[in-house]
């Protein structure tokens, strides 16, 4: 399946001379491929493939002069990957045992420009989630899922002006020089970590 898309924001808020007021205009557009696909395989149950791949081919917001207000000119938006890119595999190899494979790669972001950090490196990060459902007795279900199976280390853009750079701090003559700003430039993700599911269902109970 593919899919086009265009949005179209107006009245975006803006930091104008010491304010804020509702006057920018961004535009994005861009494509989203989704794949799906069952192989056969004669040892399971059941193999399901799947894919989804997004990119954008245009991305453009209004900027405006710090001391006037007045519009200047369009420029990229910051902090938009530009592609995007998702797999998985499912294997059924029984009606109550599944697991789920998943790929997730997000591509280099340029940042906004009051962030002192010029891009956001990409990532690429893998899932697993085994589920036995009925185990034991009927409507008990147990899964186990692992995000970011390898341990990446890996960062969000950040948030609001994202100004605070990532200079270490120091003391110079006696006055401490921290962040260049309030709001993180880029935000640490979680690494690997494990999650236990249990499931009982009540209704078989009824």
């Amino acid at each position: 399946m593919v899919s086009g898309y265009y949005v179209n924001n107006t009245n975006t808020i803006v930091q104008i001379v010491g304010t804020a007021k509702n006057v920018g205009e961004r535009n994005v557009a861009g494509v989203d491929i989704h794949l799906n696909s069952v192989i056969p395989v004669s040892f399971v149950k059941k193999v399901q493939i799947w894919t989804y791949f997004s990119t954008y081919f245009l991305d453009e917001e209004q900027k405006f002069n710090d001391s006037t207000g007045l519009k200047t000119r369009k420029e990229l938006i910051g902090d938009l990957a530009h592609y995007k890119f998702y797999f998985g595999i499912t294997t059924y190899f029984t009606n109550n045992l599944m697991l789920n494979l998943r790929g997730r790669y997000f591509s280099e972001r340029k940042t906004i420009e009051t962030n002192p950090i010029d891009k956001i490196p990409a990532y690429f990060l893998t899932d697993a989630n085994l589920m036995y459902k009925n185990l034991f007795v009927k409507g008990f279900d147990f899964g186990i899922k692992i995000q970011n199976i390898f341990d990446t280390q890996y960062f969000h853009t950040g948030k609001a002006n994202a100004d605070a750079g990532e200079a270490t701090g120091k003391w110079e003559n006696g006055v401490w020089n921290g962040s260049q700003g309030w709001d993180s430039s880029k935000i640490p993700q979680p690494r690997r970590f494990i999650m236990f599911n249990i499931l009982l269902n009540l209704n078989i109970l009824e």
